[in-house]
């Protein structure tokens, strides 16, 4: 394989990801822009570690 198709394809893989960290940044200004945007998504994530960590209780409640 030639160098300059090497080149060109990690060229391409550059572009890609350059397109996808901009869209995750402007995703992530979105988010900074709003304070509910923002209480919204500590929820989300506070939620999703109490699944993921959540043990079952070990004594019955009266």
């Amino acid at each position: 394989m030639p160098l300059r198709r090497l080149t060109k394809m990690s060229k391409l893989e550059l572009e890609n990801e350059q397109k996808e960290l901009k869209s995750i940044i402007a995703a992530l200004k979105k988010l900074l822009a709003s304070e509910d945007a923002i209480k919204a998504q500590v929820a989300t994530e506070l939620d999703e570690v109490a699944k993921n960590f959540a043990t079952p209780r070990r004594t019955r409640l009266a």
